[in-house]
């Protein structure tokens, strides 16, 4: 039994649980690197660690031509989304910990030191990390370090977007996760992993930050994200109004504000996304998709405006949302955006 702990161990420290639909050529470079890596430690990282790789019902099943190792299991599924190949591999895992990776990224080469220095002695559910994004064909990156913070500080920090997050950038506890029967909504398919990221800091007692580089995020030109979802760009909205109930369950005070705030600005950066991404063969949805928007800002509750140029950006989509010309700037916006 591991010092810290007060619960038997499972068979590994940490699984790396990677979905993967389509991408076999960046899956095999991604398994390759935490090879070599694994290959270069000093001690066998064999029992330590696994990698589970989910297939989420990829055209053709390549897993014979992936990398073999003991570290890695190849799990194939009837496609399901990102939250569905996400929740078998936590369903999978025989590990004290959980790190998710996305197939088209990668991680530092001291990935398992950061692991092992943290993660054995360790009685926290969540570790947040650092990590950094690169842009493909442009070179340029964005480091996003976190404070040194835990408790209720580094909550508030994450509600108001003091610290950059990703779901890849975060190790969770599997005892945790069992005990607060924590899964990615499959119901919902955009900001599914802003829901889980959130109702894992609602109910976490005890969570903690690193300024430790654990992950490093490729945006790729013409990538899911960066695409316009039409009408199913709503499905963001069910995820906010999930997070909604979550902060009424579970915070009050300053953290359900701040969690009021978080909200406000998740809404912002949907409208923004709308103005830069609409096109107009999506007139339609566009347009309704800002009649939602302003319903769901009209139910957030109030809040306490940070003293930051974030926090003024926000007071001033307020003053537009409620305003009745909010449709018609938005449609001036938007011409303005495509010409």
């Amino acid at each position: 039994m591991t010092a810290g702990r007060g619960y038997p161990l499972n068979s590994k420290l940490c699984s790396i649980i990677i979905p993967v639909y389509n991408d076999w050529d960046y899956l095999k470079r991604l398994i390759e690197r935490i090879l070599a890596i694994s290959a270069g430690a000093a001690v066998d990282l064999n029992h330590l660690f696994e990698v589970i790789v989910i297939d989420d019902g990829s055209a053709s099943d390549l897993s014979a031509q992936m990398p073999v190792s003991p570290m890695v299991t190849y799990l194939r599924k009837t496609n399901g989304g990102v939250s569905s190949a996400r929740n078998l591999g936590i369903d999978s895992a025989s590990s004290d910990y959980i790190m998710f990776l996305d197939c088209d990224d990668d991680i530092p080469d001291n990935l398992f030191e950061i692991m092992q220095r943290d993660l054995v002695a360790s009685d926290k559910d969540i570790h947040q990390y650092s990590y950094v994004t690169r842009h493909e064909g442009t070179g340029a990156e964005t480091s996003h370090i976190i404070n040194s913070a835990d408790g209720t500080e580094l909550f508030s920090h994450f509600l108001l977007k003091k610290n950059s997050f990703h779901i890849c950038s975060f190790i969770f506890s599997m005892k945790f996760l069992q005990q607060h029967q924590l899964r990615f909504s499959e119901d919902t398919g955009l900001s599914e992993d802003v829901l889980f990221i959130f109702n894992a800091f609602a109910v976490a007692a005890k969570v903690k930050g690193f300024e430790d580089v654990l992950y490093y995020y490729n945006i790729r030109q013409g990538s899911v994200i960066s695409s316009f979802k039409g009408k199913r760009e709503t499905e963001h909205l069910s995820a906010f109004a999930q997070i909604s109930q979550l902060s009424k369950a579970h915070l009050s005070g300053a953290l359900q504000s701040e969690a009021n705030f978080f909200l406000k600005t998740c809404l912002i950066n949907l409208y923004v996304r709308s103005l830069k991404l609409a096109k107009a063969n999506h007139a339609a949805d566009y347009l309704d998709l800002l009649q939602q928007m302003k319903r769901f800002g009209a139910a957030i509750g109030r809040c306490r405006y940070p003293y930051s140029v974030k926090g003024l950006f926000v007071i001033v989509f307020d003053v537009l949302l409620k305003s009745s010309q909010f449709e018609r700037l938005s449609k001036v916006m938007n011409r303005t955006v495509h010409g």
